[in-house]
């Protein structure tokens, strides 16, 4: 991987960083705004307290182990790497798919990211039969680990750009970055700019 040296591959990653971010925040709107409007007036203390745990598993299970701990980092390397070598206008303009692994990527990831969004689609189908009630609940605990991965995936572009700690590799593997969660193949990321 090589890191980020001109102001056009921070540009490319930061597209790349974005379009995923807008489509975060776009996901939470639309969820929470439901949430809100399905929750008015319908919540008595057993539904609050299944709120409650909801929100907090979701914040957990997704938010933290699945998105902070996964996504970001793999999303974050491969905008460094797409960013260095990408060139043409609908190659750069397509900058979030390669980051999210649905183009550009060898035969496995091109797998694994089309089977989440599959899983992802079923999902939405199976949520949208529940009652509406307990189809709030589950919007809010989607719309709040998805705004814990949203600032995950931000403050993982910044760090990885802004302050990295480089460990240096002694066997000619990638460079990783030491974060307060470990350390991860980002090291693309953080090369000062000239």
């Amino acid at each position: 991987m090589s890191p980020l040296r001109t102001r056009r591959e921070l540009a490319i990653a930061s597209w790349a960083i974005g379009g995923v971010a807008l489509t975060f925040v776009e996901a939470i709107v639309r969820m929470a705004a439901r949430a809100v409007h399905l929750l008015r007036g319908e919540m008595d203390a057993p539904r609050w307290l299944c709120l409650i745990m909801v929100v907090a598993l979701f914040c957990y299970g997704e938010g933290y182990r699945a998105l902070q701990r996964r996504f970001v980092p793999h999303v974050v390397e491969r905008a460094a790497e797409f960013s260095a070598s990408a060139s043409g206008c609908l190659t750069i303009l397509s900058a979030p798919l390669h980051a999210l692994s649905l183009m550009g990527a060898s035969r496995r990831e091109l797998a694994r990211a089309w089977l989440g969004v599959g899983l992802i689609v079923g999902a939405v189908l199976v949520v949208r039969a529940l009652p509406p009630v307990w189809r709030g609940l589950v919007d809010a605990g989607v719309a709040a680990a998805l705004s814990w991965g949203l600032v995950a995936l931000v403050t993982t572009f910044i760090r990885a750009i802004v302050a990295p700690r480089w460990s240096k590799p002694s066997d000619g593997a990638p460079l990783r970055v030491e974060g307060p969660r470990g350390q991860h193949d980002v090291a693309s990321m953080g090369t000062p700019l000239a």
